[in-house]
């Protein structure tokens, strides 16, 4: 099972503003930054972007929920955006 951490100084919302290159239109993007830990000897460094009206993360250990997952068009393993469950 992957764990994740969101720690407390980390995982505070960010959000960046970038002007679309096509209409010009600022917009928002919402991250959270994450920790994986994989199997190596440090946790990886990630974000997870949130959506408009997601709530963030409350610092603590997740792993990824099963609606994280799907099958591409050539049967291979995706993984969408990912939603968090608390870890156990």
């Amino acid at each position: 099972m992957v764990k994740i951490e969101i720690n407390e100084n980390d995982g505070k919302v960010n959000n960046k503003q970038v002007v679309s290159k096509s209409t010009g239109e600022i917009l928002t993007f919402r991250e959270q930054i994450a920790y994986i830990y994989n199997g190596g000897v440090y946790p990886e460094k990630f974000i997870i972007q949130l959506d408009k009206d997601d709530s963030p993360y409350p610092a603590g250990f997740y792993t990824l929920d099963d609606s994280s997952f799907s099958i591409g068009d050539f049967g291979s393993l995706k993984i969408r955006k990912p939603k968090l469950k608390p870890f156990k």
